[in-house]
């Protein structure tokens, strides 16, 4: 695990224990040093390879957020016993593309949780599922990598 800033940190092992792909483990301190830059940023959005700033649709950076735009979604669910999490994207592009799972609870470190990538227009990372301690904060991240942006998406909640 390394703090990136404060109250940004990232576990560079996989579930099992075994260190990440350097690649990944550059997208989640990327995905980190993002947040560190950009603490009020909106639940879901764009960033241009090479910056910490948003894209905004004024933005000389500006990537056209119409409805050829992808959809990325970061799914939670947590119910009575079961916390469960997964990412989605959805583009009709045949253009090659990396989506990735991110997840923390309680503000812990952030960690990965499944990435899938091809050229497909549907990509979906493993689900991932866990009988959760009642009232624990969860956050999940979706990151799709296409070109030279990242489309992300957010979901937060409270285990019951």
């Amino acid at each position: 695990m390394i703090t990136v800033c404060a109250g940004e940190s990232v576990n560079l092992n996989a579930e099992d224990g075994t260190v990440l792909p350097f690649e990944d483990q550059q997208a989640l301190i990327a995905h980190a040093q993002f947040r560190c830059a950009n603490p009020a940023a909106p639940a879901s959005g764009a960033i241009v390879d090479g910056t910490d700033d948003l894209v905004a649709p004024s933005s000389s950076k500006a990537v056209v957020r119409a409805s050829s735009s992808p959809t990325v979604t970061a799914h939670l669910t947590l119910t009575p016993g079961l916390a469960r999490w997964l990412a989605t994207a959805q583009h009709n592009t045949r253009a090659q593309k990396k989506l990735t799972c991110e997840y923390r609870v309680n503000g812990g470190a952030f960690s990965e949780c499944g990435s899938a990538s091809g050229t497909e227009t549907h990509l979906s990372t493993r689900t991932n599922s866990i009988c959760p301690v009642k009232g624990e904060h969860w956050e999940v991240e979706a990151f799709l990598h296409e070109g030279r942006v990242d489309y992300y998406d957010t979901a937060s909640g409270i285990s019951k």
